[in-house]
């Protein structure tokens, strides 16, 4: 599995470890397109095209906002707690290429509170970041009540606006109406983490993997 090339198997990567593994995150070519290409869709289980909701915040008034959901509220899967925890670099560059994409200057990414390896990994992997220059947004972590909903899209959105983190039943999509009224672009931590592959690879080596 790509998302899973070079990540140590007892802890997580470093950025040294994760740039000779991947490469440096290019910054230039049409992201949104080379997604759409990839047939990139939400793992979160509904398989939106992520495409489509990049064009619409891109497109939408307001100052965007991209938000990563490493909580993963389903019982039996942790496969994004995972990401986060061993390859938060990968996930990392797949939000600020994003957020490049659509013109976001904030990037959140949502944690359920008690997730200790994933918020360590995030925690250090932004302080690596931040030291070496990668990255130019302005990305920080929040950690969200750690029950079942709370890691539901429309909760999220409802906590970082100041509300509970319950769902909603608002008539408005995310990518246009989201966090405080802005374009928000929101998906979990193994969709970006596809993001950030695309981004180096482009569409065609997406094309080439898993089945039709």
């Amino acid at each position: 599995m790509r998302l899973l090339l070079g990540v140590p198997a007892d802890r997580p990567a470093t950025l040294a470890e994760h740039e000779e593994t991947h490469g440096p995150l290019p910054r230039s070519g049409n992201l949104i397109d080379a997604v759409d290409g990839a047939g990139v869709t939400g793992r979160g289980g509904a398989a939106f095209p992520l495409a489509t909701k990049m064009r619409t915040v891109a497109s939408s008034r307001g100052r965007p906002v991209v938000v990563v959901n490493a909580a993963e509220s389903e019982p039996a899967s942790q496969k994004d707690r995972w990401l986060a925890a061993r390859a938060p670099h990968l996930v990392l560059d797949g939000a600020d290429a994003a957020a490049e994409a659509v013109g976001a200057k904030e990037v959140v990414v949502w944690v359920h509170r008690g997730s200790e390896a994933a918020e360590r990994s995030l925690t250090a992997a932004l302080a690596e970041r931040r030291a070496e220059g990668t990255g130019t947004r302005r990305t920080r972590l929040v950690l969200g009540p750690d029950r079942y909903v709370a890691g539901e899209a429309s909760a999220i959105v409802a906590h970082l606006s100041g509300g509970p983190a319950l769902p909603t039943m608002s008539p408005h999509r995310t990518a246009e109406r989201g966090v405080r009224g802005r374009p928000t672009l929101l998906a979990n931590a193994e969709t970006y983490a596809h993001v950030g592959l695309v981004a180096r690879h482009g569409p065609a080596s997406s094309r080439t993997t898993g089945t039709a």
